[in-house]
């Protein structure tokens, strides 16, 4: 396995726009890429589309981090 392989990224705002972009890309480079937004339907359309992972969660929320860490 690759260092890549072995990494997750965690992008927030990747269900839209330059967000959307930087998941795609680190998904084509083989990263694990777990997805934060707000919008639970454009979630799913990025999972299903990529194959990321995904989390509604409001990144402006102080509980947001532990649950993207847990």
């Amino acid at each position: 396995m690759s260092d890549a392989q072995t990494q997750t990224a965690i992008v927030t705002g990747g269900s839209r726009g330059l967000g959307l972009g930087i998941v795609e890309a680190l998904i084509r480079n083989k990263m694990r890429v777990v997805v934060v937004a707000r919008d639970a339907e454009r979630l799913a359309s990025v999972a299903k589309r990529t194959g990321a992972q995904t989390l509604v969660a409001d990144v402006a929320d102080d509980l947001c981090a532990g649950r993207v860490c847990a």
